[in-house]
């Protein structure tokens, strides 16, 4: 739905956090789990037509988009967990063409973004959906222009709806009086945004871009925006950093031919329980801290772990940094507690391709495990996998293998520091039912991509609970 980036297709990235890690987790003791060392789906069966409903009550639901290709609309759904069967007394709810959800802090409400064309982002509206009794109401937010994300503050009250423009509109609705507050233009391009913990500013990332090429014409910056003015209180250049689309020396009118310019894009995760943003440069193995609190800006290399040998060895001796890694893409996700950065890390390469002209190859360079307070790297995990998840538990890293064309996840043991189970034809993501009790689910297309397979399993053992297929296009809500 949303434009593309020029010249590579832009990795997806599943935002998603984790629960607390009580220690270190290289020093933890081993997890004790009970995963099966290799399993894997039944074979697919058909949902039965007419489907039956469930009689579950809606807090026990799991939420479910599907996609109706005669009307070209997405219909939000809550369905079983145990067997795929729609409840009964709740009926889909059309969400026109989606591009954007959140779920509010307290759980009761979801904020879906929808349009009525997928050509085009004309005519945005906001649905507001109860979750306690599956009611909506609707904002038209007088758009049109696609809408990148969603965030609540932590009070569940306001909303901040990201604007995809290259001069950085934003949003404030007040979802108790299902209206718009404020919106303005903060005049860089958005790439992350969040509430500060006490809802009266926003902390910003963003880079200096042409409106015209969405080339990054200066360095990012990151600050403070007050929420009742949507005016800068404090902003900070990050030099050294690079995010976006940058021309190769005299290339800049040229830019869609393959290897005329380089795409970078770092990590970024927001803290979860203060008021810092943690950037992870995506051309070299280095840590910037943004503490909007202190209204300062740090950069740490990232550097290995040593032994207690290896401190006493470097006593009184200068310190080495570490080489900066290759590739200029990082995807990060952070524990629930901050204390952990999960960084995996992608080497963008153009080849000649041959006959058939260029080829865009994205290279996986593996995962670190590293602790934030210090950019200290306590784990490595090598790895050829492209996508990961951290478990809801804090617990296991799931890594997802496409090599065989279906999906495999293999799930290693943070802990124990290696890969205790794998699940074949399985993609499998942490989310939660409505009442915030945590499962795994599983969605990807089969038949030439004309169906899904959708697949729910328990969250501690992984163990399947049930699998069916939908004729259509279908994605689980996924909730951190």
């Amino acid at each position: 739905m949303k434009p593309l980036s020029i010249l590579f297709v832009l990795m997806l990235a599943i935002g998603l956090t984790a629960c607390s890690a009580a220690s270190q987790a290289s020093q933890a003791p081993a997890a004790q789990a009970t995963l099966p060392k290799e399993t894997s789906s039944p074979p697919l069966t058909a949902t039965p037509t007419p489907q039956p409903r469930s009689r579950l009550p809606l807090s026990e639901g799991l939420l479910l988009t599907q996609f109706d290709a005669a009307n070209k609309l997405d219909m939000l759904s809550v369905v079983d967990p145990a067997n795929g069967y729609a409840l009964a007394g709740f009926e889909p709810i059309n969400l026109g063409v989606n591009s954007a959800y959140a779920l509010a802090p307290d759980g009761k409400t979801l904020a879906a973004v929808a349009y009525q064309s997928q050509d085009n982002p004309h005519d945005a509206n906001l649905y507001l959906i109860n979750l306690n009794d599956w009611s909506l109401r609707k904002i038209d937010l007088g758009i049109n222009e696609w809408i990148t994300s969603l965030v609540y503050a932590q009070d569940s009250r306001y909303l901040v709806v990201n604007v995809s423009q290259t001069n950085g509109q934003v949003l404030i609705l007040d979802t108790q009086q299902a209206r718009i507050i404020k919106q303005a233009e903060i005049g860089v391009s958005i790439r992350k945004l969040q509430f500060s913990q006490d809802g009266t500013s926003l902390l910003v990332y963003g880079v200096p871009a042409d409106p015209q090429t969405e080339v990054s014409s200066d360095s990012p910056v990151a600050g403070l925006v007050d929420v009742n003015n949507l005016n800068w209180l404090w902003r900070a250049s990050l030099p050294g950093l690079r995010d976006g689309v940058y021309p190769k020396p005299g290339k800049a009118n040229d830019l869609y031919t393959p290897g005329n310019a380089d795409r970078f894009a770092p990590g970024l995760v927001f803290a979860p329980t203060k008021n810092t943003l943690y950037i992870v440069n995506a051309e070299k193995d280095e840590l910037i801290s943004v503490d909007f609190d202190l209204r300062t800006a740090t950069t740490h290399p990232i550097r290995p772990e040593l032994t207690w040998l290896e401190h006493l060895l470097n006593l009184g001796a200068s310190a080495a940094q570490a080489k900066g890694m290759p590739g200029n893409e990082k995807n990060a996700v952070i524990s629930a507690d901050g204390r952990y950065l999960y960084v995996m890390s992608m080497k963008n390469e153009i080849t000649s391709g041959g006959s058939n002209g260029p080829e865009f190859n994205q290279v996986p360079q593996g995962i670190q495990i590293i602790r934030a307070a210090d950019a200290v790297e306590t784990q490595r995990i090598d790895t050829n996998v492209s996508e990961f998840v951290l478990s809801g538990n804090g617990k296991f890293i799931y890594l997802y293998d496409w090599s065989t064309g279906l999906p495999v996840t293999e799930i290693f043991d943070i802990t124990q520091k290696k890969i205790i189970a794998s699940v074949k034809d399985a993609y499998l993501t942490p989310t939660r039912l409505i009442n915030g009790k945590p499962v795994l689910v599983s969605s990807y297309m089969v038949g030439n991509n004309e169906d899904t397979r959708l697949a729910v399993f328990e969250n501690d053992s992984a163990r399947l609970i049930q699998s069916w297929t939908s004729s259509a296009s279908a994605n689980w809500l996924i909730f951190p």
